[in-house]
């Protein structure tokens, strides 16, 4: 594989891996359409992270 060919298929995964495949992290979503939700600033996007305080 030449260079020009190694830049293809890391774009290619990077794309893959940042748009189109669902994670669960993200609550099965894309992280494209996670960042949409986020900026509507729609309710129950962001994951309940267990960061309240104990007292």
């Amino acid at each position: 594989m030449d260079i020009q060919g190694a830049k293809e298929a890391l774009l290619a995964a990077f794309e893959d891996c940042n748009y189109r495949r669902i994670h669960s992290a993200l609550k099965y979503m894309t992280p494209s359409e996670f960042a949409e939700q986020y900026r509507q600033g729609s309710m129950g996007v962001m994951p309940d992270m267990g960061g309240g305080r104990c007292e």
